[in-house]
């Protein structure tokens, strides 16, 4: 069970902080203490340490369930959340990666599989005496960092998309760019739009520990993820605006191709039933034995090249 911990930390009402082993963190917590325990959900020994701590078999799967999506609900005493966000471990190739907390009055339990850095931030604060003072600003806390990052992210794909719509006409490069940035944006919607219900339905679970100014605190972490929820849609219209000029692009090149060789065609077919006929293998055939026909042949097909250019001309075929 102890490799399951990454850390554990309890904090007192004066703000020290003590870090915890795997056999204080099954201790009960002191009045006044709240408790931090953040797991790594791929060690086997997890689901036996929240078993000890008492969580029920829902909420340990709950906790340790390989496929989610983001949402908050209510299991027995506690109140739990799964968040995404913005993957930063160069090593793991995923775009967004989650988060699940469970939370009572005094006590939380985080578990991830990658590093977070919303969490760790939240850690280092501790470590510098200026942290969350409790499960509600903890959870806010984490929050807020998931949406500054993502932030981050949404505005990298906005810099690329402001790129490309300043260009008259996009490479086979910037094709393959937007591309992976459609992708990405589609993956982005799929997560942060259940993220914002997720937060947003904090507000109506309300747990009791979440004091008035914390529930306002709460109604701006709310409106921070509905603005990138908002920035994601409209990124995904430019994205696909972008994609239908493309495409548009793509078709007049091949719709004008098509029109070249349909006028090479009507030029060349005249001339070639033309030397098809004078090359049959029969005899009768007109100026056989006149050493100028050749002559005459090429330069009437030339007249006639130039008659058919002239008709197309005053017919504004080209």
């Amino acid at each position: 069970m102890e490799n399951s911990i990454v850390f554990a930390v309890e904090v007192t009402r004066e703000g020290e902080i003590a870090w915890l082993d795997v056999d204080a963190v099954v201790t009960p917590i002191p009045d006044g203490h709240w408790r931090w325990v953040h797991l790594d959900r791929s060690d086997s020994g997890a689901e036996a340490l929240l078993a000890t701590l008492g969580f029920s078999p829902l909420a340990i799967r709950a906790l340790n369930t390989e496929q989610t999506r983001p949402r908050s609900w209510h299991i027995d005493d506690l109140t739990m959340i799964v968040l995404r966000g913005v993957n930063l471990n160069p090593e793991v190739d995923q775009e967004l990666i989650s988060v699940r907390i469970a939370a009572r009055n005094n006590m939380v339990v985080s578990s991830r599989r990658y590093r977070i850095m919303a969490v760790q931030d939240q850690r280092s604060a501790l470590e510098a005496g200026a942290g969350p003072r409790g499960s509600a600003e903890l959870i806010l806390a984490i929050i807020q960092g998931l949406s500054e990052r993502l932030s981050t992210r949404e505005d990298e794909i906005n810099e690329a998309l402001d790129r490309m719509e300043a260009l008259e006409t996009l490479s086979p490069e910037d094709q393959s760019e937007l591309l992976s940035l459609r992708r990405r944006l589609n993956l982005m919607r799929r997560y942060v739009r259940p993220q914002y219900q997720a937060v947003s339905g904090m507000q109506v679970l309300d747990p009791d520990w979440f004091g008035e100014e914390l529930r306002q605190q709460l109604a701006e972490r709310t409106n921070e993820v509905l603005r990138l929820v908002e920035d994601l849609d409209l990124m995904n219209e430019r994205a696909e605006l972008l994609y239908q000029q493309i495409r548009a692009e793509s078709e007049a090149r091949q719709a004008r191709n098509t029109y070249i060789l349909s006028l090479v065609a009507a030029v060349f077919v005249p001339l070639g039933f033309i030397t098809g006929l004078l090359g049959i293998n029969v005899g009768g055939i007109p100026g056989a034995e006149n050493a100028s026909a050749f002559t005459i042949v090429v330069v009437a097909m030339v007249a006639l090249i130039a008659v058919q250019l002239a008709i197309m001309k005053l017919l504004k075929w080209f």
